[in-house]
């Protein structure tokens, strides 16, 4: 068994914005999904930023007594090159070729269906702040697609926020009573 370390980037707040539209009235067909990646300018030089950072850190101690094999990346390894060296060298235009060949996502979509001020453009928001969409009655979202911007940390608690208000406020809307507030056991 071999040892693997993976050392990546991760960028929070990119200016690209990606679309989600609906190709037909059939509920059955998915929809068309553009994710947007680097369509920025200055996503893809963050990105390049980012690598830079982390060709760095991979030739300083500890990281570097730690680095094995890598595979031969097309446009960065010359025909008979193998080895760190070729990518440590890499040029900025080589490392935004990498980064649009292999930007991928960490599957924490979001804002897709914003919340806003009831009178903001329905261009801009979906959603009123009860998470209601404008203009279908009984319709609530109620999950990270409604937040206006990415969190900087994993989606999980403000997704979990998320429900727990909708949850009060479906039982306010029905008049179930006052949402119980949890109580800690300590």
């Amino acid at each position: 068994l071999a040892s693997t370390m993976y050392l990546g980037t991760d960028y929070n707040h990119p200016l690209s914005r990606g679309s989600v539209t609906l190709q037909s009235a059939d509920p059955l067909v998915p929809p068309l999904v553009d994710p947007g990646w680097l369509r920025d300018p200055s996503d893809l030089d963050a990105a390049v930023e980012a690598l830079r950072k982390m060709l760095e850190l991979m030739q300083t101690a500890p990281f570097s007594e730690y680095l094995g094999n890598i595979d031969a990346i097309p446009g960065i390894h010359g025909f008979w090159q193998k080895g760190f060296q070729p990518l440590f060298d890499a040029s900025d235009a080589q490392l935004r070729d990498i980064a649009q060949r292999f930007v991928f996502s960490t599957w924490h979509y979001s804002c897709t269906v914003r919340m806003g001020a009831p009178d903001a453009p329905l261009t801009e928001v979906a959603l009123d702040p009860q998470l209601r969409v404008r203009g279908i009655s009984g319709l609530r979202v109620a999950d990270q697609s409604v937040t206006p911007f990415v969190v900087s940390a994993n989606t999980n608690a403000s997704s979990m926020m998320i429900g727990d208000k909708a949850a009060k406020l479906i039982m306010q809307d029905h008049g179930l009573g006052p949402f119980r507030e949890a109580r800690s056991a300590l």
